[in-house]
């Protein structure tokens, strides 16, 4: 089973290009999913992505370098989304959205080859101030222990929104506006943190009730 994009992409005035995608994904076992390419109309297709195995619960954001299929020739390049499947077992299956196509440096497109970001980052969060929710993001360069947890001025924890093992990759988590209780907290000023065995980031936001 397969998803193509609808239009074919023209690459060929472009030193490098990136895919960017959100996913999420439940496979049982033989079956995953991955991304590839073709610049022939679709009669030949090279694998450009890893293969997505198991689960992954959270929503997330797949960066893939077309570095390969951009510059003169490659004026129609297809992208497909293939999920392989048998029928040993039946799964939720793969989940893909906020398909995006990125002009990028070189260099950039060598170091976002394998999805893997380069180093730690922790983004401001979106959006700033909020009302009701707001989401924060992070990159990390390899398997780590993550948490993120939420601060008033005070510097006192009232909640965290994840706590747990992730493979390299950027996250995304959505704050509610809640403490540890489950209570709204009032308009003011925060802080999150994000904490792993090599990283430790911190970032203010606002909530406007």
């Amino acid at each position: 089973m397969s998803i193509a994009l609808k239009h074919p992409l023209d690459l060929s005035l472009l030193a490098s290009s990136i895919l960017s995608f959100w996913h999420f994904y439940a496979f049982t076992e033989n079956d995953f999913g991955l991304v590839e390419a073709s610049r022939d109309g679709g009669n030949s297709w090279r694998h450009i992505s890893e293969q997505f195995l198991g689960v992954e619960g959270s929503y997330r954001e797949e960066l893939v370098s077309l570095a390969d299929f951009a510059g003169p020739g490659n004026e129609n390049v297809l992208i497909r989304f293939r999920m392989v499947s048998d029928s040993s077992g039946a799964g939720p299956g793969w989940f893909i959205d906020d398909i995006r196509i990125y002009e990028t440096p070189t260099a950039v497109a060598s170091a976002l080859s394998s999805g893997i970001p380069a180093d730690f980052e922790l983004y401001n969060n979106y959006p700033n101030p909020f009302n009701q929710s707001t989401r924060i993001e992070y990159d990390l360069p390899g398997n780590a222990r993550v948490e993120l947890s939420i601060y008033n001025l005070l510097g006192q924890k009232l909640v965290t929104p994840f706590s747990g093992s992730r493979d390299a990759g950027r996250y995304a988590v959505t704050w509610d506006g809640r403490d540890g209780f489950g209570h709204p907290v009032p308009s003011g000023l925060y802080f999150y943190r994000l904490e792993t065995g090599e990283f430790s980031g911190v970032k203010k936001m606002a909530i406007v009730r």
